[in-house]
């Protein structure tokens, strides 16, 4: 009669934990589609795909990147002229704002 009680209660206990299990599933199946939802919105908004995204950003970078050579190739043929100059004190002479 214990032993019956005792499987009976395991096997009550392991119903309560499924249960349990069950009802974690669905709370993170709603979570997840909530979730997914809010993506699709902030995509939309955002009017781009993340792989448009990326190719804008390269092509910023690209532009920063030839903006800073033309900058650097202008600060080299001042210092050319001024001779004992350093590009470090050519950029704090005109107060040149720089990346690093």
């Amino acid at each position: 009669m214990r032993e019956r009680r005792d499987k009976t209660q395991a096997a009550l206990e392991r119903v309560r934990q499924a249960a349990s299990r069950w009802q974690d599933v669905e709370v993170l199946g709603r979570e997840s589609r909530c979730l997914a939802a809010h993506l699709a919105r902030l995509r939309a908004e955002a009017g781009t795909t993340p792989e448009d995204a990326a190719a804008q950003l390269r092509a910023a970078v690209g532009a920063w990147r030839q903006r800073k050579q033309q900058c650097m190739a202008m600060l080299g043929w001042l210092q050319e002229g001024q001779r004992a100059v350093s590009v470090e004190q050519l950029i704090e002479r005109y107060d040149i704002t720089t990346d690093g």
